[in-house]
């Protein structure tokens, strides 16, 4: 998945760095105009049910067995997920996935003809606008400040209190349009 992901941003005029460690939470850097950089983690995915979905959380092993660990989203700015059926990469920032545990990226129409609260893959296939589009910088502003103590959404000012990691103050945030 990683090669064909890398193939992929080098065809949109977006360049890579790998990590030297296998440790990280990201499995490379997508860099554009050699100062915008976005933390990608890379998911290989076949097509189940006519949809690509990721769950946020990764799994190891170790002595003891098996573990899920949830994926630590202030460490990674998107997904990139490979689909061999399609032959196309996904992107989704992570600022899309906020308040979800996981996600499905629908690459075939549904049986029944739902649209509502689908998310069509092709909507996803610009590296550009979901790596570096410029509500990209904007939610990671707002998500920042979500998590510091005594945001207002309502006055959209900063206070400084204690830290708080409240989704519902990030909703609210984004709701005001701060």
């Amino acid at each position: 998945g990683i090669a064909c992901v890398i193939a992929d941003l080098a065809k949109q005029g977006i360049d890579v760095a790998l990590p030297i460690s296998e440790h990280l939470p990201f499995d490379l850097i997508a860099i554009l105009d050699a100062d915008r950089l976005s933390r990608v983690q890379v998911k290989y995915r076949a097509v189940k049910h006519g949809a690509v979905g990721v769950r946020l959380h990764n799994c190891a092993s170790n002595a003891q067995g098996v573990y899920k660990k949830a994926v630590d989203r202030s460490k990674i700015d998107a997904y990139a997920i490979y689909c061999p059926e399609t032959d196309e990469v996904y992107y989704i920032a992570m600022h899309d996935l906020i308040h979800l545990k996981g996600f499905n990226l629908r690459v075939t129409a549904s049986k029944n003809c739902q649209s509502i609260g689908i998310r069509p893959g092709d909507d996803y296939l610009d590296a550009r606008k979901e790596l570096f589009g410029p509500s990209v910088t904007h939610r990671r502003l707002v998500a920042q400040l979500a998590v510091a103590a005594g945001f207002d959404p309502a006055g959209c000012r900063f206070e400084a209190c204690h830290a708080s990691q409240d989704t519902e103050r990030v909703r609210m945030i984004e709701d005001a349009g701060c």
